[in-house]
């Protein structure tokens, strides 16, 4: 019990675990991905968790997200003090994200029964600036709820001395029963300056409240300020970030933490990720980090390990376990794991085992269904206006069918319109921007192919073949007229009666002057 007072005084009175637990609501971190990175997630910010870390990255959201984190901290400490974090957090995209999202969590955070954290988090995050940021500028906020409190313990009716004599019968004024709430503020940016490359600003602690139990004392949080920078290929990131953090005395410590994140798809079997990280700081600060995920569908679950080098000894490190979900259906598609599926596809087909070339046909038809709803999804960003989003699909759509030339010419046209006009936001309401919509150099370059339906009786060549603006309208047209229908074709009321008189050479296209009952 003394060890686990002394633990309880160590906390409550500043002196520091390590350079990332110093006082009153450090940033330990939550998450097993993001703790798996070291927490150099600023720049990344691309799921629920940048309610906690960057708030900004939620406007880079196109579904809803649930995620949640059980965390034990330091395990094995010699005074068996039980360290634990939880966390749970949702977020929802407003119209498909194109109007930004919010996200709400729970953090908890209790050493035994003898200390306790919570805050309750509301977070907004959108897109800004659009015009003069075509690749994304992202701004967020996060508004929080603080409370903090003390468990009722024997030790507390006994005060101690600064010579470390104990005062029998004395209630001690810092281990007494007691609460403290209030309200608290972070900032975030999110900047990407090109499609890979993205630079984060997170500050916490905008109003640096006093969370102080007692009403004579102050103990106010202090600013932290985090920059990140991260690179993002179809299955890597590279990020590092720059922490400085308030210490207990007055001065800031100095953290740098470098990560790196791999994920490994298949085709079959879901996604594999593997990440790790380094970080070095102020007062001999120094931590490895290591971590797991498996994704499949819309469920991913991860762990993170951490050990301290330079502070915490006779611990066997931190352990988070993460589960997160993901409902309905992305805005577009998402790029890191479409392409991602696309290096894969192509590694199977360099190999070009036996297995592979049997199941040849099958991946075939998954490249004409993704070729499709590449397209599909460019016709309505194009309908948007949103023409450099339209652009990314096409490249995709491309990319699983090189040789069709009316992707090819389609990419060619939206590649000069989203030069000189990524979007037009308000071409709906500004009267400008409604005019330049409609002009004919964007209107007619602006459009994408349509895919033609496959179909097993389709000629090889003649007049129902794509013709040189890709439309397979001739060819369905020739199909549909070349023969009499198998089964008599239902026509309106108007239309039989207009053909009732038609010459019998033709009665064949009205069934109802055939005299055939069908319901005219």
């Amino acid at each position: 019990m003394k060890k686990r007072m002394a633990v309880a005084l160590t906390l409550l009175s500043a002196a520091c675990y390590t350079p990332l637990l110093q006082a009153a609501y450090d940033d330990v971190g939550v998450g097993a991905r993001t703790t798996g990175m070291g927490n150099a997630f600023t720049a990344v910010a691309d799921d629920v968790y940048s309610i906690y870390y960057n708030p900004a990255g939620l406007g880079t959201l196109e579904r809803p997200m649930l995620a949640t984190t059980y965390s034990k901290l330091f395990t094995g400490l010699s005074d068996n003090s039980n360290l634990q974090n939880s966390f749970v957090a949702f977020s929802q995209p407003i119209r498909q994200g194109r109007q930004g999202s919010y996200g709400l969590a729970w953090n908890y955070f209790t050493l035994d029964d003898l200390y306790r954290e919570m805050s309750l988090s509301g977070a907004y995050g959108r897109r800004i600036f659009a015009e003069s940021a075509p690749n994304g500028l992202f701004a967020g906020v996060t508004a929080k709820y603080l409370n903090r409190s003390l468990g009722k313990v024997g030790a507390a009716d006994n005060s101690f001395t600064n010579t470390g004599s104990v005062q029998v019968g004395v209630p001690d004024p810092v281990l007494q029963k007691g609460s403290k709430s209030n309200m608290d503020f972070d900032l975030g940016l999110l900047y990407r300056v090109r499609p890979r490359l993205s630079l984060g600003l997170d500050l916490q602690h905008v109003l640096e409240p006093n969370i102080a139990i007692s009403e004579n004392d102050t103990d106010k949080l202090g600013r932290n300020i985090k920059l990140g920078a991260a690179y993002q290929t179809g299955w890597t990131s590279l990020s590092g970030e720059l922490q400085l953090l308030k210490a207990p005395n007055g001065k800031t410590d100095r953290v740098v933490a470098l990560a790196v994140e791999k994920w490994l798809p298949t085709l079959l079997h879901g996604s594999f990720g593997v990440r790790g990280s380094i970080g070095v700081g102020d007062r001999e600060y120094r931590q490895v980090t290591a971590g797991l995920s498996y994704r499949i569908y819309r469920i991913q679950l991860d762990y993170s390990f951490a050990i301290p080098l330079g502070t915490v000894s006779g611990t066997f490190g931190t352990h988070r376990m993460g589960l997160s979900f993901r409902f309905g259906r992305p805005r577009g598609a998402e790029p890191r794991f479409s392409e991602a599926i696309l290096e894969n596809m192509r590694d199977l087909a360099e190999v070009g085992t036996p297995e592979f070339r049997a199941q040849s046909g099958d991946l075939a038809l998954y490249k004409r269904t993704a070729q499709r709803e590449f397209l599909r999804q460019a016709r309505l960003d194009t309908s948007e206006a949103r023409f450099a989003d339209a652009r990314g699909k096409l490249n995709q759509a491309a990319g699983l069918n090189p040789s069709d030339p009316s992707i090819a010419r389609s990419l060619e046209r939206m590649n000069a319109v989203a030069e000189v006009y990524p979007t037009l936001p308000a071409f709906r309401t500004d009267a400008g921007e409604a005019a330049l919509y409609g002009a004919p150099w964007i209107s007619s370059r602006a459009r994408t192919p349509r895919p033609c339906a496959s179909s097993p009786t389709r000629p090889a060549s003649g007049p129902g073949t794509r013709d040189s603006s890709g439309s397979c309208r001739r060819w369905r047209r020739a199909r549909a007229w070349a023969a009499p229908p198998s089964r008599p074709r239902p026509r309106p009321r108007q239309w039989a009666r207009r053909r009732a008189s038609e010459p019998p050479w033709r009665s064949w296209r009205s069934p109802c002057a055939r005299g055939i009952t069908i319901r005219c």
